[in-house]
């Protein structure tokens, strides 16, 4: 037992998180599926799984929306709202 450890606990995730933080979160990575579905099983996701998404929308040209980013935004927020609200 390490008594230096520092305390589990979620992480909270913002449109400047890259991808690859968020979905290494079971509850980040729903989030992206839900909300951009077909995102995480792009071929090129490894190309750009370093990235925030902030930065994928201004390199997507328009097909990351400011309104699909304000909704992953949202549940994203909702996350660090129910930190201790379950397994």
């Amino acid at each position: 037992m390490a008594l230096n450890d520092p305390p589990a606990r979620p992480s909270t995730f913002s449109l400047n998180t890259p991808l690859n933080h968020i979905a290494a979160d079971k509850r980040g990575k729903a989030v992206l599926e839900r909300d951009l579905p077909g995102l995480m099983a792009s071929r090129s996701y490894l190309l750009f799984d370093d990235m925030s998404l902030s930065q994928i929308a201004i390199m997507s040209g328009g097909r990351l929306s400011q309104t699909k980013l304000n909704l992953v935004q949202a549940d994203l927020a909702q996350l660090s709202s129910n930190e201790g609200g379950g397994p």
